[in-house]
């Protein structure tokens, strides 16, 4: 069986998470937040990543911006991160 390189294995992740944020991110479906220029932004910054906790971390740290675009969202942010379908994907690809 062929294995991925590392760079196809980080645009995987990307293309999984973000396609999954995209539709399911309150800030991404309310409109709030530019999911294809977010995309391009997350792709050209994530090639610079060597290493897995900085892959993970990367992960980490987008969707928290996401939890925490709009003031609207803080109510639901500890929702968002206790128990949801974006903590149990950043679970996934650790």
């Amino acid at each position: 069986m062929h294995q991925r390189s590392p760079k196809t294995e980080k645009t995987a992740q990307l293309i999984h998470i973000w396609g999954m944020t995209k539709y399911l991110h309150p800030a991404a479906s309310d409109g709030e937040v530019d999911m294809d220029a977010e995309f391009l932004e997350l792709l050209a910054k994530l090639n610079t990543i060597t290493c897995t906790e900085g892959v993970n971390e990367f992960f980490t740290k987008w969707i928290n911006k996401l939890n925490n675009i709009d003031a609207k969202y803080k109510s639901n942010n500890a929702n968002l991160q206790n128990d949801n379908i974006f903590k149990k994907i950043l679970i996934i690809h650790r």
